[in-house]
């Protein structure tokens, strides 16, 4: 008896828009996902093409993460991590940094809707998120859709 194997993949679609305190319009369709162990990162970013502009929103959470409200800082989270990221020129050798600002209070809100191909997301989060070196805080608020879809065949 011969056992049919199945191969999985795993694609994305997905909506983000935030408002960030003394920043730019962030509006983005372009999301990268991550699937580490139990971990999912979805990171969404705007003017990705340009290593001196980028912008991004990094959420890190448990694979299938319910429906609730979830506040940052909070043991019991499914979040393991909420930052937003700015990429830019360094004065170092002309090269390009990453700014990284996690968020230190909020919180986001989740819509889970699990079908058997799909699993659709609605976030919606406030947080204040804050760079460690320099201090700088900023507010970020909004919303990102996103359905995570799964395709199984036999090869």
């Amino acid at each position: 008896m011969t056992s049919k194997s199945f191969i999985t993949v795993l694609t994305i679609d997905a909506s983000t828009e935030l408002r960030v305190q003394n920043r730019k319009q962030f509006s983005s369709t372009e999301t990268l996902h991550q699937l580490l162990g139990d971990r999912v990162t979805l990171k969404s970013s705007v003017n990705r093409s340009s290593q001196y502009s980028e912008r991004s929103l990094v959420l890190t959470f448990r694979e299938g993460v319910g429906s609730g409200t979830y506040t940052v800082g909070d043991i019991n989270s499914p979040f393991s991590a909420i930052n937003y990221v700015e990429r830019g020129i360094s004065s170092l050798a002309g090269g390009s940094a990453e700014i990284v600002y996690p968020a230190i209070e909020g919180s986001i809100k989740v819509e889970a809707s699990p079908t058997a191909d799909m699993t659709r997301y609605h976030f919606q989060l406030e947080v204040r998120v804050k760079h460690d070196i320099s201090g700088t805080q900023l507010t970020v608020e909004g919303t990102s859709d996103v359905d995570l879809i799964t395709t199984r065949f036999t090869p």
